[in-house]
């Protein structure tokens, strides 16, 4: 009996125990009313300022061939930067290191270290003739400073590019590999100074400029005088205290379709004016020295620069770019004016009577004005292709003389070979000989008169006339790899330009095989 109640009782406690372990919790209904259960806040991060630091870069190569006769270390000064004609190049592997000023930090800085064939033609190029001790070149290196104004403003100091015009210094950020005829003639390429952005809506911003010079930052040659001279420094800026100003004011009318942007700066870069061609000519009657060029004046010897940049989108896949340049010298900053320089073509005195009254003297009045103008189209064809082109005039006309100084062809051909130089100088000879009115001219003057082709100064005598074309097929390797093929046609009124044979020639054909690896 007592063995049966032990086995009931077993079964019952098993029974109750198995219950509860399959058994369903019960679902309990949350009450509307109550409130929520407060969330565990995460405790907060520090961000470093060091995490907030970007690196990027990239090495540019290329591979040029340019239709005259420039070759192994031949400067080919008919390209911007790339100027080693028929020759595989390294045009420039630069490191930028940046922290962004921004609302919640508000402090940054940007420094961009770069070598390459490049760099001597970056800076100082109104003045300076680099060598490779500037190869190494500390291209922007600049602090910043963010102020909750508005939609954020930021003020830059140090060493920076310009803001004048639509290419950039790389080729990676431009539609073309090769640097075109309007940046490479007509503005200067990098500063030191000071800016001042502001982003006054979404859409749009304005921004002030304070730079040293407006014809940019350079170095002296150097030679032994320079380099042992103590109270000169080599770096070169402005001749005097003032400084260039400059302005940009940059938006988009239509949103993703159609962007504005205008760029002015103002420069007075020259230590002096130009002398009084009175005062001088009543100086030489008392027998007085010849008066020297006064100090220049900010609001007579000048340099004004207005750009404008217009972006038209019509369709996602195709932009067109058009751009704008206009640019006025004046007084001792402004090419002696045409009538002067050909009165004094002779080494004659520049400030007799008669010179003065017929307007062959240079004045304080003098200016000169040029032009340029720049298309763009963009057309992506997908993720990978696309292609891109560039149509460039300069109008120099009204320069006083030729903007394009940088195309080494553009004068009597130095390529004809001892010769056909030896044949033409017996026949100025003879036609002088049998001439003797001619007899005074040199053998040049002559042969210009006999064969303009290859004898004639376009340098002075063809003004507005440059013109570029160029296609370039565009492959984006990879994300990071980029490919593009440059094939360009540069010409000019009349002969300025040297084919691979020696002969003259109306342009020149180009083409430049870019491949640049970015990170």
């Amino acid at each position: 009996m007592m063995r049966k109640k032990t086995v009931n009782l077993i079964a019952t406690f098993t029974l109750v125990t198995a219950s509860s372990v399959f058994a369903q919790p019960k679902k309990e209904t949350p009450d509307p009313k109550a409130a929520p259960a407060a969330a565990v806040k995460a405790e907060p991060v520090e961000k470093k300022w060091y995490d907030a630091v970007d690196f990027s870069g990239f090495v540019d190569v290329y591979y040029m061939y340019n239709n005259n006769p420039l070759q192994g270390n031949d400067i080919d000064a008919t390209r911007a930067f790339e100027t080693n004609n028929k020759n595989f190049a390294v045009n420039a592997a630069a490191l930028a290191v940046q922290k962004t000023a921004e609302k919640s930090s508000p402090w940054g800085f940007r420094v961009d270290f770069q070598n390459g064939l490049n760099n001597p033609y970056q800076e100082g190029l109104y003045s300076t003739v680099n060598g490779v001790y500037n190869y190494n070149l500390l291209k922007q290196a600049y602090i910043s400073m963010y102020f909750p104004v508005l939609k954020g403003m930021t003020l830059d100091i140090g060493k920076m590019a310009t803001h004048i015009g639509y290419e950039v210094i790389e080729s990676m950020g431009n539609p073309n590999y090769s640097i075109g005829a309007i940046f490479q003639n007509t503005i200067p390429f990098i500063h030191t100074g000071a800016r001042l952005t502001t982003q006054v809506t979404d859409k749009w911003s304005g921004t002030f400029y304070l730079y040293n010079s407006g014809g940019g930052t350079g170095y002296l040659a150097p030679t032994e005088a320079n380099l042992s001279n103590g109270a000169k420094n080599t770096f070169v800026e402005g001749a005097t205290q003032h400084k260039a100003v400059g302005t940009q004011v940059k938006g988009q009318i239509i949103e993703d379709k159609l962007s504005v942007t205008w760029n002015t700066l103002y420069s007075q870069d020259g230590a002096t004016g130009v002398v009084d061609p009175t005062m001088a000519y009543l100086a030489a009657q008392v027998g007085a020295p010849t008066p020297g060029a006064p100090r220049a004046k900010y609001d007579t010897d000048y340099w004004f620069m207005n750009h404008a940049i217009v972006s038209f989108t019509p369709h996602e896949k195709i932009t067109l770019d058009f751009d704008y340049t206009w640019s006025e010298k004046a007084g001792g900053f402004a090419p002696v004016n045409k009538e002067s320089a050909a009165a004094n073509a002779d080494g004659s005195d520049p400030y007799t009577l008669e010179k003065i009254l017929g307007g062959a003297v240079n004045t304080k009045d003098n200016k000169a004005t040029y032009k340029a103008y720049g298309s763009w189209i963009k057309v992506k064809f997908n993720e990978e292709w696309g292609v891109n082109f560039r149509f460039e005039y300069i109008d120099d006309s009204k320069y006083n003389t030729q903007l394009t100084t940088f195309n080494p062809f553009r004068n009597a051909n130095a390529y004809l070979g001892e010769a056909r130089a030896a044949e033409d100088a017996a026949l100025a000879a003879a036609v002088k000989a049998s001439t003797p009115a001619l007899a005074g001219l040199s053998d040049n003057e002559v042969l210009q008169i006999l064969k303009p082709k290859d004898y004639t100064n376009y340098g002075n005598t063809h003004y507005g006339s440059y013109k570029t074309f160029t296609v370039t097929p565009v492959w984006n390797f990879t994300e990071n790899l980029l490919i593009k093929l440059d094939m360009r046609r540069d010409w000019a009124n009349g002969y300025q330009f040297v084919n691979s044979s020696g002969e003259k020639s109306k342009d020149q054909y180009g083409l430049t095989l870019g491949i640049v690896a970015k990170f």
